[in-house]
């Protein structure tokens, strides 16, 4: 074996260790194992929902439109970053 092919078998695990860490089937991380949540989760999902929670609370209720002025609007980044204001705004 060779290096390379030492280090995508050393890759491929890691991401099959955090694949298995996400959908919550690592052996290590059992249903209320780990946590003392009250619904039997484990601890770092009950922690995962607080700080998502936090950020929920962080966002705006809308986003202004921005103001297209006659230079702005020949700027590509002026109309990416409306296009994605536009989007957001319709997602909030």
């Amino acid at each position: 074996m060779n290096v390379e092919k030492l280090n995508r078998i050393r890759q491929a695990e890691s991401l099959i260790a955090n694949t298995n860490l996400l959908q919550g089937t690592d052996d290590e991380l059992q249903v209320g194992e780990a946590g003392d949540d009250p619904a039997g989760g484990a601890k770092w999902l009950s922690s995962l929902k607080q700080k998502v929670q936090q950020y929920f609370d962080l966002m705006p209720e809308a986003l202004e439109t921005l103001r297209r002025a006659g230079a702005m609007v020949k700027n590509p980044l002026f109309r990416f970053l409306e296009r994605e204001c536009s989007v957001l705004s319709a997602l909030l």
